[in-house]
């Protein structure tokens, strides 16, 4: 298996913990992509991808699942962001109908470094040989 590189990708995080005590920021630090940005509300990042140009969506999952389930199906409708990765961390969501999405993961909490790294390298190869 090649190695994977993350330096040529950019990421867009939500997170509801904006410092860093979050972990899923902590572990996406180490990873050395080419941008990361921060967002803290799901509006916050429609608005995000809907201007710019994400290779990965990582979500920490909170607040209202109905709000959640609607801003991860607006940004899947997004010119280029079909086919492109989403990443939810967290321990209460419910699955809504998201899961037979194209490019779509759910990690439980506390994620863990190695099981994030082949969650995005299984969605930027297409590999699902990696678990």
């Amino acid at each position: 298996m090649e190695k994977l590189t993350f330096s040529e990708l950019n990421v867009v995080i939500l997170s509801s913990v904006l410092n860093s005590e979050c972990r899923l920021v902590r572990v996406v630090n180490k990873l050395n992509f080419r941008s990361i940005s921060i967002v803290d509300s799901i509006m916050e990042l429609i608005i995000h991808c809907e201007v710019c140009d994400f290779d990965i969506v990582l979500i920490e999952s909170g607040g209202e699942l109905s709000d959640f389930i609607q801003g991860v199906k607006s940004i899947k409708s997004f010119k280029g962001y079909k086919s492109k990765p989403i990443i939810v961390y967290g321990s209460n969501v419910g699955e809504g109908g998201l899961l037979d999405m194209d490019k779509f993961a759910y990690l439980l909490k506390p994620v863990r470094s190695n099981v994030l790294v082949k969650a995005i390298h299984e969605m930027i190869t297409d590999r699902k040989d990696l678990y």
